[in-house]
């Protein structure tokens, strides 16, 4: 029996056409694609056959219609490898008891939440590897937690030139970097602010006598927030009250608690404490629960991070948001964009921080 074999329409011609071009990588991810009427004039087709053809491949995800600008090219057969250099302790350990546990994870859901979307691959490699393959990095795509440059900042003083290859020929884009590192092109958030939002917050609810709980000051990060909290007292007009602060050596409950015991204990009491970390703000929650204490009747309470847990906090913390996430995921744009060289660097992206208010003031 003799098969009848129908020819393909012609919009399916052009489709596997360009189908195959694009998983060849004739046109790189992110660059822009043919428009509408330079499929009408290559193919010497109608805008309708245009159209469908630019349907079928914006449905199977090879391309984004872009307004005015054709369509841009969101996927293709090879993923783009990105690189992301993390403390080797996260990768060994792996565990809550790495200080850095909570930043690099939820810098990681940022990175592969864009894995898909432009086509690339995140491999995490740890620093100790990292640093001693650097010259194989060099040209590649490479992402960095901010906080390495910080923690090995000694050791790269003592090692100038693998400083210097690191800045100037691999290039990592940094990401959560608290401070602004020369010659680099990194994500940031801007922590003062985040802190103001939530002491604002509180005066706006009436509190004037606020506590301040946090742990080392000294640390990059908690001296942000700590000025960030002076800074919106003084401009507010507020006192500062030097025994409303307290500065705890860890995270521990019973530290935390006996810091919100003292602070309690003063003949003028806070009615609010600000506390520079989620983790802080909820042992305070925990020891006003087993010592009668109602929030935010008796005492307001907020945090800084917006860890998934705070929205099931009893009651619901009212937090700041730092945008780890947004983060990443502006770093990976970064790379696409300087891929195609449309940017020139080094260049800072600075994410606004978000207060979010739940019952706990």
């Amino acid at each position: 029996m003799k098969i009848k074999v129908y020819p393909k329409s012609k919009w399916r011609e052009i489709f596997d056409d360009l189908k195959l071009r694009l998983e060849r990588g004739e046109f790189p991810v992110s660059t822009s694609f043919y428009t509408m009427d330079d499929i009408c004039q290559k193919f010497h087709v109608s805008r309708i056959t245009a159209r469908r053809v630019f349907q079928e491949l914006k449905n199977e995800g090879w391309i984004l219609p872009v307004r005015r600008r054709g369509a841009i090219v969101t996927r293709s057969h090879v993923p783009k490898d990105i690189f992301f250099i993390v403390g080797s302790a996260f990768l060994e350990e792996h565990s809550s008891a790495t200080s850095d546990y909570f930043v690099i994870n939820q810098l990681l859901k940022g990175l592969h939440a864009k894995e898909k979307f432009y086509n690339v691959k995140i491999t995490t490699i740890g620093h100790r590897f990292f640093f001693s393959h650097l010259q194989s990095f060099i040209s590649k795509d490479v992402l960095m937690a901010a906080q390495l440059l910080y923690d090995f900042r000694d050791w790269f003083e003592k090692h100038p030139s693998i400083f210097q290859c690191l800045k100037l020929d691999v290039t990592p884009v940094l990401i959560h970097s608290f401070e602004k590192y020369e010659g680099f092109s990194m994500t940031r958030t801007d922590y003062e602010k985040g802190i103001r939002l939530a002491v604002e917050h509180l005066i706006s609810k009436g509190h004037k006598n606020i506590a301040y709980l946090t742990r080392d000051i000294n640390f990059p990060t908690f001296y942000l927030r700590f000025r960030g909290f002076i800074d919106a007292l003084k401009d507010n007009r507020i006192s500062l009250d030097t025994n409303f602060i307290k500065v705890t050596p860890d995270v521990e409950r019973t530290r935390t608690w006996q810091s919100v015991r003292k602070i309690l204990s003063l003949k003028k009491k806070p009615t609010a404490i600000v506390c520079a970390s989620d983790v802080l703000a909820m042992n305070v929650l925990e020891y006003c629960e087993k010592n009668g204490l109602k929030v935010p009747e008796d005492l307001a309470v907020t945090g800084f991070d917006n860890r998934g847990e705070t929205e099931f906090s009893v009651p619901p913390l009212t937090t700041v948001d730092s945008k780890l996430e947004q983060q990443a995921e502006k770093a990976v744009e970064f790379i696409i964009q300087r891929t195609k060289a449309k940017v020139s660097e080094p260049v800072v992206i600075n994410l606004e921080p978000e207060l979010i208010v739940r019952e706990s003031t």
